[in-house]
């Protein structure tokens, strides 16, 4: 024990002082993987039901007032391989897109039910029992965009944020059979299953230590996950009974927390790693002989449905994150990353609800709005381009087209509740939209004014091309020009 206690410190020193000694690469690309393990969350409802994924299947409602379900899993974790590919932009920022693969977890379990004597037509007396089987399997995977800030140039500590889009596979199966002596009586499999994605944010921080070489680093890092399932899609059954009142097969919602608390180790190599002695460096940038050519622009602004269907919303909120990087003098190349959030509209909702009502009486009724809840979401990843359209450098006012397309990604669903009433009676109103989360293609058209080549105005107009009607929507944002100027 002694002889592995002092090894691993040796290893330590040794990483440690490599850490201080060697130089890590301010730009270049890398290519990097390694082992990931997932904490996950693991707690939600099925219906209304408590649902934990270590809860036994079977055999949880000895406590008439805590009946719980679960997959009954041992743990809640998840261990996977994250292979990724990124770029180091300069001495401080850098981005890279990363794959999450989590290994399926499977479970089984099996519950024997004694049941009551039985008496058959020959006047045998036997006891029905019943035996239910059950199992589940579940996959996850991810893609995952990120931006990592290192907040010292001399060192490999970095904080990172980003997005990732999920993709989620569960099936779900029990099996009851009541028997009782040597004849089965009843035999019957349930199984319901289903595919769906989740967006969510990510937060979190890591390091990069250079071993061999300044090329090649050991990376270590550590993630929250804020990703949270809402549907039905999961839990799909095309056998299940059809509702009287719709003809449809009953849904069953599943609300899951499937983020959590995310570990990874691996291995990272530059490619075409650039780096030079400090000193060269500093007078470089004093000089201003060298530009990375690469705007950040974060901005946050206002957006607004349009068309048919836009009065359901109200004025949303917009945040995102532009990244150039100048080809030429007019042109340059980069991307969008934006989440757009819309609240319900109650006032407008609860007036459709009054139209909506077919005999004449109801005309004279109060219609009056309790509260509104849920909202609209709408995720833009659109690769872009940048085209200026004014030629002097020393102007204080540049514009610019800018034109993308990519996908969007939509998800929410909204709940509004009121009344209407009369002199003598009070009736209460629940009005829901639901949409179900998807992935479309889009396009983004908008001018960029520059002022002063320090801030920028821009108003966007999106189409996202959805089934039917073309789901549309405006934004105008106000945005800071961070790093080098797309106006030289």
């Amino acid at each position: 024990m002694k002889f592995f206690l002092k090894a691993y410190g040796f290893i330590g020193v040794l990483l440690i002082s490599n850490c201080l000694s060697a130089q890590i690469p301010n730009e270049g690309f890398f290519l990097g993987g390694g082992a990931s393990m997932l904490l996950m969350n693991g707690t939600g409802k099925i219906e209304d039901t408590d649902f934990d994924v270590t809860t036994k299947m079977f055999g949880n409602d000895d406590d008439e007032d805590d009946v719980k379900i679960g997959w009954g899993w041992d743990n809640k974790i998840l261990l996977g391989l994250s292979p990724y590919i990124g770029y180091r932009i300069n001495s401080h920022f850098s981005m890279m897109a990363t794959y999450n693969y989590y290994f399926e977890k499977n479970e089984k379990e099996t519950a024997t039910i004694p049941g009551l004597p039985f008496v058959d037509v020959m006047g045998n007396t036997m006891e029905m029992q019943s035996e239910i089987s059950g199992s589940t399997d579940y996959s996850q995977r991810s893609f995952s965009l990120f931006a990592n800030y290192f907040p010292s140039k001399k060192q490999g500590i970095f904080i990172s944020a980003g997005l990732e889009f999920l993709s989620l596979s569960l099936k779900m199966s029990s099996t009851y059979d009541i028997t009782g002596g040597m004849s089965e009586f009843y035999s019957a499999t349930d199984t319901y299953q289903g595919e769906d994605n989740v967006i969510a944010p990510v937060l979190g921080a890591g390091i990069e230590i250079p071993i061999i070489s300044n090329k090649t680093m050991l990376v270590a890092k550590g993630l929250y996950s804020f990703a949270a399932y809402k549907g039905h899609k999961l839990l799909q059954n095309d056998n299940a009974p059809l509702n009287p009142l719709t003809g449809e097969v009953e849904d069953i919602d599943l609300k899951l927390g499937i983020g959590g608390f995310v570990g990874s180790i691996g291995m990272q190599m530059y490619l075409n790693p650039e780096r030079q002695p400090e000193t060269e460096r500093q007078e470089t940038e004093i000089k201003g002989k060298k530009r990375s050519n690469i705007c950040f622009v974060p901005n946050l602004g206002i957006a607004k449905a349009i068309g048919e269907g836009s009065e359901d919303w109200s004025i949303g909120l917009s945040a995102g994150c532009n990244i150039f990087f100048q080809t030429n003098k007019s042109v340059s190349l980069g991307g969008r990353i934006a989440y757009n959030r819309f609240s319900p509209n109650g006032e407008e909702l609860i007036k459709q609800a009054r139209s909506m009502r077919i005999p004449p009486y109801y005309e004279s009724y109060d219609y009056q709005l309790k509260s509104t809840s849920g909202s609209l979401s709408i995720i833009e990843l659109l690769p872009s381009i940048r085209f200026r359209m004014s030629r002097s450098e020393t102007q204080d006012f540049n514009v610019a087209l800018q034109a993308g397309a990519g996908f969007f990604f939509m998800s929410g669903d909204a709940e509004v509740k009121g009344y209407y009433k009369d002199q003598h009676t009070e009736s209460s109103i629940t009005l829901k939209i639901e949409r179900d989360s998807v992935t479309k293609p889009g396009i983004q058209l908008g001018v960029a004014m520059d002022i002063k080549q320090k801030v920028t105005i821009q108003p966007n107009y999106n189409i996202i091309l959805t089934e039917d009607e073309n789901t549309k929507y405006f934004s105008l944002y106000i945005g800071l020009l961070l790093g080098d100027n797309l106006n030289k």
